[in-house]
């Protein structure tokens, strides 16, 4: 008994700190707080380490996915392909410079009958060409037989004043018209027609210079193309010959002559 009480009291007084000395502080332990609240710390005591701002997230985060940069991120970040260039026009919807030209339409059924009933009716002309040595310049009208013939056969009338270009002594002049028949075709695609035709030609110098008869007769024909430019307006050209009338024959030979022809009655 005495010696377990002895023990006993030892054990404590081992266990026992000595007065003045601290307790040593654990190594997980904060250090204590010694300065009073309100009071600033003195120059080169520690302070306490600064947190980084956190930055503000401005754009979507990267998908962590393989697929995801492949479809849905190329195609909202990729500019669509460009569209084809419109085609360019004018303010009056007409192709600019550089356009395909664009062609007008084909003749209509309605349009190549409206032509014809036109082209069968009487006609007024203008006409200018060569003439043998010299050159003429006239009136012509060309009278179609009926609204059916008419668009095949026909009777012209013309007044012609034939100028010689090369001559001997003084200058002579011929006045003269003549009265020929004609056959023609109906106008293809109402465009063109073909036609020919020929008669007799009369007349004489107005003021004779030269030794002779002032009045003469002879015939002459002709081969030529109408080109229609709408239903009332052609041009013509006409191959054709003819024999002398003038004393001097300077109007016989080969004739080459032009014109415009005009169309007033619908048949």
């Amino acid at each position: 008994m005495p010696l377990d009480l002895a023990a006993t009291l030892i054990t404590l007084a081992l266990a026992q700190p000595s007065a003045g000395t601290a307790p040593a502080p654990t190594p997980d332990a904060a250090p204590a707080e010694t300065q009073s609240p309100g009071v600033q710390p003195a120059y080169g005591s520690p302070q306490p380490a600064a947190q980084p701002y956190a930055q503000p997230q401005t754009q979507a985060p990267i998908s962590q996915s393989p697929g995801a940069t492949q479809s849905g991120d190329m195609s909202a970040t990729s500019p669509a392909p460009d569209a084809p260039p419109a085609e360019a026009t004018d303010a009056r919807g007409g192709a600019r410079a550089g356009a395909a030209p664009v062609i007008g339409p084909m003749p209509t059924k309605e349009y190549v009958t409206e032509v014809n009933r036109y082209a069968r009716g009487p006609n007024l002309g203008v006409e200018f060409g060569m003439w043998g040595t010299g050159m003429i310049n006239g009136l012509k009208t060309d009278i179609g037989w009926g609204k059916r013939l008419g668009q095949f056969l026909g009777t012209r009338v013309s007044f012609r004043y034939f100028t010689p270009l090369r001559f001997e002594g003084a200058f002579d002049p011929l006045l003269f018209a003549s009265v020929e028949l004609f056959g023609r075709s109906p106008v293809l695609m109402g465009v063109a027609r073909l036609y020919g035709g020929g008669g007799v030609f009369f007349g004489g110098r107005p003021s004779p210079q030269s030794p002779g008869d002032a009045f003469g007769v002879t015939g002459g024909g002709h081969m030529g193309f109408e080109f229609f430019l709408n239903r009332k307006f052609s041009f013509t050209l006409e191959l054709g010959g003819q024999g002398p009338m003038h004393v001097r024959s300077y109007d016989a030979g080969v004739s080459v002559v032009g014109g415009v022809v005009f169309y007033f009655v619908r048949t």
